[in-house]
């Protein structure tokens, strides 16, 4: 079965795709409408809703062993995994999972806005990501 992820950040580059699920997954280009982007006081990238605006980013094709890592990886204690329609650049609506903080602070950005993490130091903390014998994360500190 095919889970669909809506994708705004880190989990749309191809390299970080490499290095998270082992491949590069399939996708398309799609955005959330009403919803925003915005920048953390932390540094991460977080959307909430927002209306009258839209995130663009991709929908990822996905297996739930994919959608296990990207939960580890987009730390469920800081994002919470919502369910919504993004809309397909040919118009057609799908239903798929994304990462927000509905009542996250922060200040909106721009997507021409340069990103606060260099893709090597993402890398690194992807390599930190560790999973214990049970299935368990053990996270290394993340770059900031």
């Amino acid at each position: 079965m095919t889970i669909l992820l809506f994708a705004y950040g880190t989990l749309a580059v191809p390299q970080v795709q490499k290095a998270l699920f082992g491949k590069t997954l399939k996708s398309h280009p799609a955005c959330l409408e009403n919803w925003g982007r915005f920048m953390g006081d932390d540094g991460y990238l977080f959307v909430k809703p927002a209306p009258f605006s839209r995130v663009s980013g991709h929908v990822l094709h996905m297996t739930s062993e994919d959608l296990y890592r990207a939960d580890l990886w987009e730390d469920l204690t800081q994002y919470t995994r919502l369910t919504g329609l993004a809309v397909a650049d040919d118009g057609k609506k799908e239903s798929v999972f994304f990462y927000a903080k509905p009542q996250g602070q922060g200040r909106p950005w721009n997507s021409g806005e340069q990103y606060g993490l260099d893709l090597s130091d993402i890398l690194a903390d992807i390599r930190r990501l560790v999973l214990t014998d049970n299935g368990q994360a053990i996270r290394g500190c993340r770059t900031k």
